[in-house]
This record gives C-alpha cells, sequence and structure tokens, in this order.
C-alpha cells in the first residue's frame, strides 16, 4: 500500500510595530482591550498553539497539543524575536516542538523566513541576497541549527530567486499551483503546459538550474483556500474527510497533500481553530492511516520522477501566490 502524508504549513508573520524613535510598541486602540496587535494575537493564536486543548464530548480537556510538532512552519523574525523578549516561555515551547518533531520523525517542521519579509524578486540582488542570508542567521540563532528551506514571503518568487536559494544550500522551496509554468520527465524534452494551475501537488518535483538543483513541493490550491478561509478547523471529522478524498486511490505511488496557509489562520483569524488543528493532527488523520509529517521529512524521503520550471512573470519579475497578475499587487497598485 502507497503511504498517504499530509504537511500543514503555517506561515507566521507580523509586522514590526516597535516605533523607531521611542524603541517600544506605542497602544494600539484597534486592538483593544489589550495594548497592541501582537499582544492580542499573542492571546489568540500564538499562545494557544503550543498547547491547544483536546475537549471530550463532555466539555473536559483531555491532552494539550503543541500544534507546532506536528506542522510545518516559519516565523518572519519581526515575530519570533519580539516573543523571545516579550514571552520567552512562548517562544521556548516553539523551539522545543521542532526539536520534538526531530525526535518524532526525524526532521523538524521549522523553516527559515526571508529576514524583512520583501518581495525578493522585485529587491536589487545585494538586497536579495542579505535578506536571505540574514533570515538564515536567525534561524540558526534561535533553533540552533541550519534551516532545509526559507520561506519567501508571499511566495514570490523567479528563477532569478530560485539561483540564490540553490547557492544557499537549501534544499526546497514552497509554491502554489499557478506558480508553475511546466514539467517534464526526467531526461525527456517533452514538456507539460501546467500554466494554468493545472500540476498535481500530490507529489514532489525538482527544479533543475545551471547552478544545481532544489526540490519543490506545491500546495494543494483548494484544500488551502477553504481551509484559511471556510473554517474546516471547527470540525476535524469534516477536515479529514476533505483531506482524504483528495488523495488518488488509484495511484501506486506515495502522495503528499500540502496545506499552506498564514499560521495567523489558526486561533485569530478563525478563533479556537487551534483545537481542530491540534485533534486532526494527533489524532483523527493517523486514525486514518495518514501520515503527518512536514516537508524536510519529505525532502529526504522522495526522489522526484518529474522536473518543474517556474513562471517567468512579467518581464521576468516572478509571480506570487496572491496576485493574479504576478508581483502587481507590490508594484502596480494592483
Amino acid at each position: 500500500m502507497p503511504d498517504r502524508y499530509v504537511v500543514f504549513h503555517g506561515h507566521f508573520y507580523q509586522p514590526p510595530r516597535i516605533n523607531p524613535y521611542l524603541g517600544i510598541i506605542l497602544r494600539q486602540d484597534s486592538a483593544y482591550p489589550f495594548h497592541d496587535w501582537n499582544e492580542k494575537i499573542f492571546i489568540e493564536c500564538y499562545q494557544p498553539n503550543t498547547g491547544a486543548r483536546i475537549l471530550n464530548d463532555a466539555g473536559f480537556t483531555i491532552d494539550l497539543v503543541n500544534t507546532f510538532e506536528y506542522i510545518s512552519f516559519d516565523f518572519a523574525p519581526s515575530v519570533l524575536n519580539w516573543l523571545k523578549e516579550n514571552h520567552f516561555y512562548t517562544f521556548q515551547e516553539i523551539v522545543n516542538a521542532d526539536k520534538r518533531a526531530i525526535e518524532r520523525i526525524g526532521a523538524g517542521g521549522a523553516i527559515a523566513c526571508a529576514y524583512s519579509h520583501t518581495i525578493l524578486p522585485l529587491s536589487d540582488q545585494f538586497l536579495r541576497t542579505i535578506d536571505i542570508m540574514w533570515g538564515l542567521k536567525d534561524f540558526e540563532m534561535n533553533f540552533s541549527r541550519k534551516p532545509d528551506a526559507i520561506w519567501l514571503p508571499e511566495t514570490a518568487v523567479n528563477e532569478i530567486v530560485i539561483d540564490h536559494l540553490i547557492e544557499f544550500g537549501l534544499k526546497f522551496v514552497l509554491l502554489v499551483p499557478s506558480q508553475i509554468q511546466s514539467a517534464k520527465l526526467h531526461d525527456l524534452k517533452k514538456e507539460i503546459d501546467l500554466s494554468s494551475g493545472n500540476i498535481d501537488p500530490r507529489y514532489c518535483y525538482l527544479i533543475k538550474r545551471p547552478k544545481g538543483e532544489i526540490k519543490a513541493f506545491v500546495a494543494h490550491g483548494v484544500l488551502s483556500h477553504d481551509f484559511s478561509f471556510r473554517n474546516l478547523l471547527m470540525d476535524s471529522k469534516i477536515s479529514a474527510d476533505r483531506i482524504e478524498e483528495a488523495f488518488s486511490p488509484q495511484t501506486h505511488h506515495d502522495q503528499i497533500i500540502s496545506i499552506m496557509t498564514d499560521g495567523e489562520t489558526f486561533g485569530h483569524h478563525q478563533p479556537f481553530a487551534e483545537r481542530g488543528l491540534g485533534h486532526l493532527l494527533k489524532y483523527e488523520l493517523p486514525k486514518r492511516g495518514i501520515k503527518v509529517v512536514n516537508f524536510s521529512y519529505l525532502a529526504e524521503k522522495f526522489t522526484p520522477a518529474w522536473e518543474i520550471k517556474v513562471k517567468d512573470g512579467r518581464e521576468g519579475e516572478g509571480t506570487a501566490w496572491s496576485c493574479f497578475h504576478g508581483l502587481g499587487s507590490w508594484k502596480e497598485d494592483c
């Protein structure tokens, strides 16, 4: 029987809120009753995900699940270092979750994030290199290991960015279906056009460049959207049904379902979603024989049979997960 794998990736990001003149975060009335939005989202999301309550039918807590142990995740340095300074216990629980994932499946779930969260294809070469390098170094400082990958803000990518990732020795990149131009089997010249977003996201792919190669995982577009915006985590059984339906029963190959979303979905955008996530990943999916892992685990396990090319976008600028026109949202007031 082929194996079925699920990876949830949460991208956790908050912009720097420190007043540059005073060195502190001023009170933000829109975050009332909390002092500021960092504190509000901390209470609603970051802290609860280190101990998501699992309730029985009588409403009693029967388990506390650190969801960071079971997901793939990245934290922008602006929020992770804020946590480190202001809520060290939660910061430490996030770091420890990465270590427990290594103990459980041999691979940590944490990956790095570009340091200043800029749209990397629009940066010049010097700033792009610094943004990646500082993101990797910040990760090493906090997690005490080298990362296997780095989150590209808005998944914004072009071939130049891919070359940078290869130069830094990273193992994989995370993309969405609309960013893939074509695919072909190894050693064959014939390419299949995938520009309409029709790539099969259930497999690991390879991107080859003159400077080397890097593996790629592609989000399941429909499920990523629905988990982000349709409150699926309110019922872990319905969530598991949707995931199980996404696997093909007709293949003899191992399959991957990759769900990528803003990490703040788990408790902030969707109140108490961390509870559904915790039950789904620790209990409901394993009960169905579906393995909950992370991308570093899969990068070691899979040898891709297909090579893909990323879209160039307008004038070679690349594409992102949240703009239909490529990078127009950050350049053209799209």
